[in-house]
């Protein structure tokens, strides 16, 4: 990632954001490709050789990771499904030695647990992808961000390396939206980073008069998770006096983020050069035309510990591959409606 201990480069894109890691995020379309390619095959390679399922799912398909040539041939893959993840449990997935996992995180769900891991170079990586979200919200070097993002945060988001690599800085507090805002007031905080649940409940605390919001300096509402409409972003950003951009976090992907919005507000930026997106349609699995609404199927690209290939996520979304007006070249996905979690695809569809 671009940057470093004395401070990161980080350029203004078009619309009054930041760009950290300019030479990728605006990498041509055949750099994209290329860099793409060389990492599924490389993930492929370490499935094969991490995973007896994956293994003998190749080799029936006569397949050997090198073989891939061209987008099109994952498509012959078939699909990873929360059912594969529940059977793994806990450690089934890894592709690396247990002793090498430097985080892991557990979250029941229907049906079973899941373990997602992380090893310290899937750390790193992550790390930077989420300076990629806050420069994009226009952090800088100097603000105060409020990780507001609790225990219930998805996912691995690290506020604080990822902030420290902006040079910013991160202020942590109880977890109460009820004396946040005056903390916001007095210490001057630029971002808050928290789930969508959070961000409504800060917006009431000042509707409630918990301070008088002329009085915040916070430019950026960063979310996550949950049911989110249009009328509620424009209520956050009312009471807050700030722009409200949402995240991308799919927990299984142990990613911060997958894809986040730009001040333009038009779409989600993928992590391309980290994350194969397809859409496909949710119950004949066929990949659906740019611009539809299917399921949303991600391949981690540069996961070390535990990759996943071709995951189906239940979100719903679509994807254009148009660059945006902030200068980044990345597709875009838009969340059908903005209900990701309130109407995934079912479990027994998938």
């Amino acid at each position: 990632m671009s940057g470093g201990e004395e401070g990161p480069v980080c350029p203004a894109d078009a619309v009054g954001g930041r760009l950290w890691d300019a030479d990728r995020e605006q990498m041509s379309l055949d750099e994209l490709r290329e860099t793409q390619l060389r990492r599924l095959q490389l993930t492929l390679r370490r499935a094969h050789d991490g995973l007896s399922s994956w293994r003998s799912r190749l080799a029936e398909l006569r397949i050997a990771p090198e073989d891939v040539d061209c987008h099109g041939d994952a498509q012959d893959l078939g699909f990873t499904s929360p059912a594969d993840l529940r059977e793994g449990y806990p450690f089934g997935t890894l592709v690396v030695p247990r002793e090498e996992v430097v985080l892991a995180r557990a979250a029941a769900r229907d049906g079973g647990a899941l373990v997602t891991a992380w090893s310290r170079t899937d750390i790193e990586v992550e790390r930077g992808l989420a300076a990629r979200a806050l420069a994009a919200g226009g952090v800088r070097r100097g603000d105060i961000v409020l990780d507001a993002s609790g225990a219930g945060s998805p996912g691995g988001f690290d506020v604080t390396a990822a902030a420290g690599l902006l040079g910013a800085t991160v202020l942590r507090a109880g977890g109460d939206p009820a004396h946040e805002p005056a903390l916001m007031r007095d210490l001057g905080v630029a971002a808050v980073v928290c789930t969508s649940a959070h961000a409504s409940a800060l917006a009431g605390a000042v509707e409630d008069g918990a301070v008088d919001q002329g009085r915040l300096a916070c430019r950026t509402v960063f979310h996550s998770g949950g049911p989110w409409s249009d009328d509620e972003r424009r209520r956050v950003e009312a009471a807050l006096g700030a722009t409200a951009l949402r995240l991308y976090l799919p927990d299984e992907m142990g990613a911060p983020p997958v894809a986040f919005e730009c001040l333009a507000r038009n779409g989600l930026h993928v992590n391309e050069d980290h994350y194969l997106t397809e859409v496909v349609d949710a119950r004949t699995s066929s990949t659906v035309f740019e611009g539809e609404v299917g399921e949303l199927v991600i391949t981690t690209l540069s996961r070390q510990a535990q990759p996943l290939i071709r995951y189906r996520t239940g979100d719903l979304g679509s994807i254009i591959y148009e660059p945006c007006v902030c200068g980044r070249r990345f597709a875009r996905i838009s969340l059908a409606a903005e209900r990701p979690v309130a109407e995934r695809v079912a479990t027994d569809e998938r």
